[in-house]
């Protein structure tokens, strides 16, 4: 009885003073160590830590080892890092050291070796496997921000593989969503990710918005099995099947795309239709070349039913303080040639080289290279050419290259080349620029007196076949302070010198001599009287009288082949005519005013403008024949400006010239806009006569929103002076985060040589972000 009562005093005494245990695999230290009566459970407190023979380690602060069964329970905050890394952090577990199982009920958290969180409801641990397994609601957050939810886990830490059931895949990163409501998402029955690849069985992909009532979304790509390489960036599919509303729309053996982290990958891009009247219905299928990060190469051919295909390439490469674009086209033409479709081969060639030449922040420099050709005029218009630097609103081809530099006081640019209007027939068409230089500076600048500045041209110009000006001018512009008087008056004195040298060859309105000298000079002062009304806090009216005096001495050539409208702005400048080498003569007076209506919003504190007028009159000393008209009369035209607000959902801007018999209106362009709930309404009207201009059109545009997602719209364009229509549009849309789709009917009644009027009905669908898909017109 003494023997076992002393073994029982030396046990205590050793495990108190040694303070580690160590059974056959397991060893385990603490600051304290107690044992309790029965003698088979051994407490520690205090910084415990647990090795086992595999090198897993596990922290706690207390813990209970029940050394018959070879069992530790640990019951608040562990710490386990297993052998090959992988951290977990849980509230309680029990580690079974015999059967090499770690097993936790309770919510735990475990980060792999990539920094990737796993949350998890339970976890079994097995480290002869290195195989974590879980089932319940099980989520992980990779270190891009992106959530996996599974039902049923298996982590096998030396493989470095996982499998899973029930996959919830969701992309939230803002960089791969084309619209904040996207929520880019794979889901599927069963994942298996090893390496840098996923195969997920059953799977569906969709960038839509998820839906609150759990609707199907706009349209998904359902597939026999997913592979996504994370390496490559790709996901490819096996017996995919595109579907709008959940409705199969297209079938694709395999198929493969970007997975959404993609900006840049070699491949095919999105395939389209096209149709053309001159040309057919035909196909688009685009091939992406990316060469390295600084440079990419896209092949586009077009393929037509009824003509031969054209074929587009883009290269692009990004240098170091430079960018390049080369664009370039070409087609065998028509199969069946008539008399307005000439036959032969088409092609465009553009260039644009860009040079940043600048060293610091307050000296900007660029050199520019641009290089435009087309073969036939009407080429970029019937092949519908939409590139990156040609389109069929291409008129007028550049071929220029251009330097400028530009400092806190002065700026210089070069500019020299040739210029091609492809919708004038002949040489006319062509306009040759050589060298032309460009120089401006602040010469002086005073807080008390004001700015002086120098401003020189040299220019150099052939056009109209035969017709040439050599042209050297030097402005000096002087603009004093603004000073008010006792009266309340603002005034500013403004002055203008011009020096012009020039040749000229063939120019009516210059001399053809050898050489020329003018000198042209212009003063004047305008004045402002601010005046204010506050109407208890209520409104405000701002009215500002103008008054500019202006006086230009000496002669000017003629220019009444000429016209030039007038409007708010520029009549009270020194320079109306706006010619570089001439200025306007005589004496005149421009009267005006400029007036504004707030009223004063109690609600944000601001002011909402809510009318503002422009008014304005040149009255000339006499008649001048030599001047461009309106200019050329004692009396101009009254030019008026008004903007009209007078509530959110109206708006109406009016701008006239008005002869100066206060009669006729030789200028009148109106713009208004209507918004009455869901309806939006909008009609422009322009009229230009006399020396205006001669065209006169009303266009219009209704807008019908039938809910958030879905527009109905009608907009037209009919010429008054001919009695005749240019264009109808009518279309549905239908739009979302992810998917448009809409129905479009045009009628066009624009031809040019062999570009036919086109009557149509087109269905377009759009697969954001993939691809858009239009339908063959309908005739």
């Amino acid at each position: 009885m003494k023997n076992k009562l002393l073994f029982k005093l030396l046990f205590l005494i050793f495990l108190f003073l040694n303070n580690n245990l160590y059974s056959d695999t397991l060893n385990i230290k603490s600051k304290t160590i107690s044992a309790n009566k029965n003698e088979k459970i051994i407490v520690f407190k205090g910084e415990v830590i647990a090795r086992d023979s595999k090198n897993n380690l596990i922290e706690t602060e207390t813990a209970e080892y029940i050394k018959d069964e070879d069992i530790l329970i640990v019951k608040d905050n562990v710490k386990i890092i297993t052998s090959e890394g992988y951290e977990v952090l849980t509230d309680s577990l029990k580690f079974d050291n015999k059967r090499g199982l770690i097993v936790s009920n309770n919510p735990s958290q475990i980060k792999d070796i990539d920094g990737n969180l796993i949350n998890v409801e339970m976890f079994e641990y097995d480290r002869n496997k290195n195989l974590f397994f879980s089932k319940g609601l099980i989520k992980i957050l990779d270190i891009l921000e992106n959530t996996y939810e599974f039902s049923e886990i298996y982590i096998d830490e030396r493989k470095k593989k996982i499998v899973g059931s029930d996959l919830r895949a969701f992309f939230n990163s803002d960089q791969i969503k084309t619209n904040p409501e996207n929520n880019p998402r794979i889901f599927g029955n069963a994942i298996s990710i090893s390496g840098n690849n996923s195969e997920i069985g059953k799977g569906i992909f969709t960038y839509c918005k998820m839906s609150e009532n759990k609707r199907c979304p706009a349209w998904s790509i359902q597939a026999e099995k997913l592979n996504h390489d994370t390496e490559k960036k790709t996901i490819y599919y096996k017996n995919a099947i595109l579907k709008i509303y959940d409705v199969p729309v297209f079938y694709f053996p395999k198929f493969f795309h970007p997975d959404p982290t993609v900006k840049r990958q070699s491949g095919f891009l999105t395939p389209s239709f096209i149709d053309s009247r001159n040309l057919g219905t035909g196909l688009v299928l685009p091939y992406f070349l990316n060469l390295a990060d600084d440079r990419d190469f896209t092949f586009t051919p077009k393929v037509y039913s009824k003509e031969n295909p054209l074929f587009l390439s883009e290269y692009r490469r990004d240098f170091k303080n430079s960018y390049l674009v080369l664009d370039a086209g070409f087609t065998e033409g028509y199969k069946k040639t008539s008399f307005t479709k000439k036959g032969g081969s088409k092609n465009h060639i553009f260039l644009n080289y860009s040079h940043n030449l600048s060293n610091e922040i307050n000296d900007i420099s660029d050199f520019e290279l641009k290089i435009q050709r087309v073969s036939n005029d009407t080429y970029l218009k019937v092949y519908d050419v939409d590139a990156a630097l040609a389109n069929k609103d291409t008129d007028i081809l550049e071929n220029v290259f251009s330097f400028s530099r530009e400092t806190d006081s002065s700026s210089v640019g070069l500019i020299a080349g040739l210029y091609e209007n492809i919708t004038v027939d002949g040489n006319s068409r062509y306009e040759y620029l050589f060298p032309s230089l460009n120089y401006s500076k602040n010469l002086f600048n005073s807080e008390n007196i004001g700015s002086l500045d120098l401003d020189s041209a040299l220019l150099v110009k052939n056009y109209d076949v035969d017709k040439q000006k050599e042209l050297l001018i030097n402005d000096l512009s002087f603009d004093s302070l603004k000073w008010m008087n006792n009266f309340g008056i603002i005034n500013q004195f403004k002055s203008k010198i011009k020096l012009t040298n020039y040749n000229s060859d063939n120019v009516d309105h210059l001399k053809n001599d050898q050489h020329n000298s003018e000198v042209h000079a212009a003063v004047g002062i305008i004045s402002e009287m601010p005046l204010i009304k506050n109407n208890n806090k209520i409104s405000s009216h701002f009215l500002t009288p103008k008054f500019l005096l202006r006086y230009s001495p000496g002669d000017m050539r003629g220019f009444s082949e000429k016209n030039k409208r007038l409007n708010s702005s520029n009549i009270f400048t020194l320079d109306r005519i706006n010619e570089i080498d001439t200025i306007e003569r005589g004496l005149s007076a421009t009267l005006g005013f400029d007036y504004e209506f707030f009223k004063n919003n109690s609600e944000s504190g601001k002011r909402d403008k809510s009318l503002s007028l422009s008014l304005g009159q040149i009255i000339n000393e006499k008649d001048d024949k030599l001047k461009p008209a309106p200019l050329n009369q004692r009396f101009t035209d009254l030019i008026g400006q008004v903007n009209w607000t007078p509530s959110e959902k109206f708006k109406i801007n009016y701008n006239f010239n008005l002869d100066q018999n206060y009669k006729d209106l030789n200028y009148s362009e109106i713009g208004t806009t209507l918004n009455i709930g869901p309806i939006n309404f909008n009609l422009d009207y322009l009229e230009e006569k006399e020396h205006v201009g001669s065209q006169e059109y009303v266009k219009t545009g209704l807008e019908y929103k039938i809910n958030n997602s879905s527009v109905l719209s009608f907009s037209s364009k009919r010429n008054l002076l001919k009695d005749s229509s240019e264009f109808y549009n009518m279309s549905y849309e239908y739009n979302n985060d992810c998917f448009k789709a809409g129905v479009v009917f045009r009628r066009e009644f624009y031809t040019d040589r062999d570009i036919e009027a086109d009557n149509s009905l087109l269905f377009k669908i759009s697969i954001v972000p993939f691809t858009d898909v239009s339908s063959p017109k309908l005739r």
